[in-house]
């Protein structure tokens, strides 16, 4: 806050004075000084030592605060699937239960904009190398018997929805498969003409495919939608002849999981604020009451997943998740108490698990052939 810089300012100024005076101009100009030095290593030793006990004690007093955000919000979250019929506030829930949330978009007293930033901002379990073409399984919840196997596929925005599914399966005994990889959707094995999919994700996707089907008990399989979905398959600005071209591939893949009986689904992709940083953006801001939400017309849009899973469900289950950040007009960067993204369109992993019990009981009834979430 602009209090606390004000104070930090004026108590910096004052200790450089002080210092000057009382320090460095005795040191600087004191004949015993000139004669001995041994004095003078031993202050820079001391002053040294100071700097790095009281630093060390701030890095530890921030990580200790830090956890406690958390510890409190994977709580909360919890608690949303522990007791699904609870009425909740808390991230996500307040998009759901809106006559109980009068004021969903409100800015807590506290809020944390700092430990927004780096909430869910680092995995191993994400290959962000481009060159990568060998996949990395990563697995979460139940590992011995689960009621369901469920993967994941697609790049970073897949794996931000894996908060919402680790959380949903440790409480309903499934299995989660992750396999992400940035600038990789996951979709086509073969290239078509342009400057979409490189060759090592064509060669890390046909991988993935290859060990999902192989896999036994797999009972679904997530393809997580993509906004500039061009990026990495046809490339920008495509001909019909290539999105036709990608869109045999994608059928045939989802073709490919069914004659498994492997459901498919497809989840739609998060609005985002790009380009504006959501925890910086809100820290900025002066509104106490829905800071940066951004119109609804900008940032969501079909993709050709959507469009697909629209219109061959009897391919793939499509899971539309736009009601949990956007009402008729906007979309909004802070939610039930809790920033939305950790930059400008990847979720935090307190909101993603605020996702879980919705994302998690749309699959399920996926399995019994209810689309809708």
């Amino acid at each position: 806050g602009w209090s606390a810089k004000v104070v930090i300012l004026l108590a910096s100024l004052v200790l450089a004075g002080l210092t000057t005076r009382l320090v460095e101009n005795p040191v600087r100009h004191g004949a015993a000084w000139g004669v001995r030095r041994w004095p003078a290593f031993a202050l820079a030793v001391v002053g040294v030592l100071t700097v790095t006990s009281i630093s060390g004690d701030v890095i530890a007093r921030v990580d200790r605060h830090e956890h406690r955000l958390e510890a409190v919000a994977i709580a909360k979250s919890a608690a949303l699937v522990v007791a699904p019929h609870h009425r909740s506030c808390f991230g996500a829930a307040a998009m759901v239960a809106a006559n109980h949330c009068p004021r969903p978009y409100a800015r807590p007293r506290h809020l944390d904009t700092a430990f927004a930033a780096q909430d869910g901002g680092s995995d191993p379990c994400l290959q962000s190398q481009l060159e990568t073409t060998t996949p990395q399984f990563c697995s979460f919840g139940q590992q011995r018997h689960p009621a369901r196997t469920i993967a994941i596929v697609g790049n970073s925005h897949a794996w931000r929805l894996v908060p919402a599914l680790a959380l949903y399966a440790e409480h309903h005994h499934w299995r989660i498969i992750e396999a992400a990889r940035v600038s990789c959707l996951g979709l086509i094995t073969t290239a078509v003409d342009g400057d979409g999919a490189s060759r090592a994700c064509l060669s890390w996707t046909a991988q993935v495919k290859q060990h999902l089907l192989a896999m036994r008990h797999l009972s679904g399989v997530i393809f997580a939608s993509y906004r500039d979905w061009e990026d990495f398959t046809t490339g920008r600005n495509p001909t019909r002849g290539q999105v036709a071209a990608a869109r045999r591939q994608i059928l045939q893949t989802w073709s490919d999981f069914m004659a498994r009986r492997v459901r498919v689904f497809v989840v739609q992709d998060v609005p985002g604020m790009r380009p504006v940083l959501d925890p910086k953006c809100i820290q900025m801001s002066r509104r106490d009451y829905d800071p940066c939400a951004v119109p609804r017309t900008r940032v969501v849009r079909p993709t050709i997943l959507t469009r697909l899973a629209r219109l061959r469900p009897q391919l793939a289950t499509y899971l539309p998740i736009d009601r949990y950040f956007c009402d008729v007009r906007l979309c909004h960067a802070l939610i039930g108490g809790v920033v939305v993204y950790f930059d400008a369109h990847h979720l935090t992993s307190t909101f993603s698990r605020t996702l879980a019990e919705y994302l998690g009981d749309g699959i399920a009834a996926g399995f019994n052939q209810r689309a809708k979430v």
